[in-house]
């Protein structure tokens, strides 16, 4: 049997999320106060981080998870929203498309007059700001 596993995060959704995804695994928030700040150049970067910060203040017979999965929308205030992934296709190309949102540099999210098309499942998210955005763009241009 594996050893509990911290995740190192106050993110209540995305402990939810690996619950789910990886039901025969014990996972539990690090209790700590403090996180390291997110500075990172990337997503990877901001996940090595608190992954080592975890292994700092956390239990030594833990394993220490960290991950940073927001993604860039736009649309939203410049703010990250959380990214679920399953068996998502890669955009290869965007085309005349207008990239409304990115996970580690890579476009996920494309925008072509009405049309959109997403890479990731915002509705397995309790964030519902991007929701709202749809909402907000399907009202624009109507009387």
């Amino acid at each position: 049997m594996a050893p509990v596993t911290r995740l190192c995060s106050r993110n209540e959704g995305k402990l939810r999320e690996l619950r789910a995804a990886l039901p025969e695994w014990t996972i539990e928030l690090l209790d700590a106060d403090e996180y390291p700040p997110e500075e990172g150049a990337t997503y990877y970067e901001n996940a090595l981080a608190k992954a080592r910060f975890g292994r700092t203040v956390g239990p030594a017979d833990a394993w220490m998870l960290g991950e940073d999965s927001g993604l860039e929308v736009a649309g939203l205030g410049g703010k990250t929203f959380p990214g679920v992934f399953i068996r998502s296709p890669l955009v290869e190309s965007t085309g005349s498309a207008e990239v409304v949102a990115t996970h580690e540099g890579r476009a996920v999210a494309l925008r072509q007059g009405n049309i959109l098309a997403l890479c990731f499942h915002p509705e397995l998210t309790s964030d519902r700001r991007l929701h709202q955005e749809l909402v907000r763009m399907a009202g624009v241009g109507r009387s």
